[in-house]
């Protein structure tokens, strides 16, 4: 078009015309090969014609670019609405919708998350996934959070999680969160020189027991109150307590506000024994009992009435 024809004879002619049509996505009429919204761009190819307006039966592909902080969401109207790129088939005046949807930030205790952890001088949390190379993350997307403490520390809690007293945690990033984790400092406890792990210990004199027991590092959360029981071995007694904790008693409460160091001190015991000969002749003071070692008991023989006292035999004599 022009064409010519050569007038030999009569001629009849028969000119076709065909409607073009126009492509309008987001409201927007194509005029081009690229339409811009604030939240990104569509690619059009092939472009329209010089009149905006497509052949019938041309089909165009459509290929969404989101802008900065932005994701591209679906489409509305082209042959496969879930895909990018995507077509659509000029049979007709088409109108499409591209929707593109916001990415978010991930804050945890003031810091953007960049990368796949985040360090403070308590600890670290790792985050899984990672954000994207935008430091963003797409809408929806549900990440995991790991405390991890560093040594003489623990995890206290989050705040912002879906459960901010569970580790790991995890949150669903449907907008810019805000997360924060604290850390706190836990102390070890030395009984007679021994670091406690667990919920007793055992000396050469007798045991400790320790309610609640220490946590799987060996230490006990700031403040946590713990109650001491002592038990002697058989031999022994319990007599007092020494360092952070004192008395006689055998249970002791002790708060774990820093580290502490306790003595539970054990004395080794003897049995006293004594026996009059002949019987009914006498007694002696003490008549026995259980005594310290190292303790120096005075003896006593007390003869009965037409006795006399003799001598002593066994341990002692004279």
């Amino acid at each position: 078009n022009p064409t010519t024809v050569t007038m030999s004879d009569r001629k009849q002619i028969t000119v076709t015309f065909e409607p073009t049509f126009s492509l309008v996505i987001n409201n927007q009429v194509v005029i081009g090969s690229i339409v811009s919204f604030p939240e990104g761009s569509v690619s059009v190819k092939p472009a329209p014609g010089d009149d905006g307006k497509y052949a019938k039966a041309t089909i165009v592909t459509l290929t969404a670019t989101a802008g900065s902080g932005y994701d591209w969401k679906s489409w509305a109207g082209t042959s496969s609405d879930a895909s990018n790129p995507t077509t659509v088939t000029m049979s007709g005046r088409k109108q499409v919708t591209v929707t593109f949807e916001p990415r978010f930030s991930l804050i945890i205790s003031n810091q953007l998350v960049v990368g796949s952890s985040v360090s403070f001088p308590e600890g670290s949390v790792s985050v899984n996934p990672p954000p994207g190379d935008d430091d963003k993350y797409a809408k929806g997307t549900v990440v995991t959070l790991t405390a991890k403490p560093a040594p003489g520390y623990g995890l206290k809690s989050w705040a912002g999680t879906s459960n901010d007293t569970a580790n790991p945690a995890t949150l669903t990033v449907n907008s810019d969160k805000h997360v924060t984790a604290t850390f706190e400092p836990r102390f070890l406890l030395t009984i007679n020189n021994q670091t406690i792990t667990g919920s007793s210990t055992n000396f050469s004199g007798g045991s400790v027991s320790l309610n609640p027991a220490t946590g799987a590092d060996a230490r006990y959360a700031k403040d946590t109150a713990v109650m001491l029981t002592a038990s002697p071995a058989a031999g022994y007694r319990f007599d007092h307590w020494e360092g952070d904790v004192s008395g006689n008693i055998t249970a002791a409460t002790i708060t774990m506000s820093s580290g502490k160091n306790v003595t539970a001190i054990f004395k080794k015991v003897y049995t006293l024994t004594t026996t009059v000969t002949p019987t009914g002749s006498g007694s002696i003071s003490p008549s026995g009992g259980t005594y310290d070692e190292n303790a120096i008991i005075a003896l006593t023989a007390n003869p009965a009435s037409g006795y006399v006292f003799d001598h002593w035999e066994g341990d002692v004599s004279g």
